[in-house]
């Protein structure tokens, strides 16, 4: 037997932007079987999709990926009705990016940030390296002393990360912030080929910035361990 629709509260997710709930009236159902279960529907129009957003906590920093309606659902289970949580996908319009200072040797280039020096600090990065070009603040993923290869930047606003950077530190293989002898060790397992490791890592062991890692850039290491040379 067709069960009756009744009135119903609906969760709309619109992600990282937050979520609301909506009441749909009984008379705005269609029922029917889908795949032998019992469905009712029915159909929110864009304007009422975007006054729903309008609510979330964060509307303001995103915006959502289509402008058409949706349509609400809900199963007949053990003789109740189950309204289904609808989820729409939504994109950070927040535009912010890190930029080079003036005159300093910073490069940013596909989210990496290098021409770096060693022994790194979050405020010498901040105040002579990089600047915010838009509405956020720097994070960081490492509470370390020193920013070192792999290190993460984020740019936050409020709760929202708008945008990431991993910072290279030429010659830093093992991100301490530094090079040294173990850099080298690692710099030679990948130039025998029995490492792998990620692109961030790979161009901080390339010391000679030719693409390959081999033992020119293991000597160049070694050297720069016992202070004999520096990485460019």
């Amino acid at each position: 037997v067709q069960p009756e629709a009744e009135d119903m509260t609906f969760t709309v997710d619109f992600g990282a932007a937050g979520s609301t709930t909506t009441a749909v009236s009984a008379d705005k159902f269609t029922v029917e079987k889908v795949n032998g279960v019992w469905t009712a529907s029915a159909k929110l129009s864009a304007d009422d999709v975007n006054a729903l957003f309008a609510k979330t906590e964060n509307s303001d920093k995103y915006m959502l990926n289509s402008e058409d309606g949706i349509t609400l659902t809900a199963t007949y289970e053990n003789e109740t009705w189950v309204p289904q949580t609808a989820k729409l996908a939504v994109t950070v319009c927040i535009t912010a990016k890190l930029v080079a200072k003036t005159g300093s040797t910073t490069v940013i280039e596909d989210q990496l940030v290098y021409g770096l020096k060693t022994f790194l600090t979050k405020a010498e990065f901040e105040n002579s390296f990089v600047s915010v070009d838009g509405d956020a603040t720097i994070e960081y993923s490492s509470n370390g002393k020193y920013l070192g290869t792999g290190s993460k930047v984020y740019l936050v606003n409020g709760n929202i990360c708008v945008a990431e950077y991993t910072v290279v530190i030429f010659g830093d293989t093992n991100g301490d912030g530094i090079y040294d002898s173990r850099d080298a060790v690692i710099a030679n397992c990948v130039a025998a080929g029995v490492m792998t490791v990620n692109d961030e890592v790979y161009m901080a062991a390339d010391c000679n910035h030719d693409g390959v890692i081999d033992t020119a850039d293991v000597l160049i290491l070694q050297q720069a361990g016992v202070l004999l040379s520096d990485v460019d």
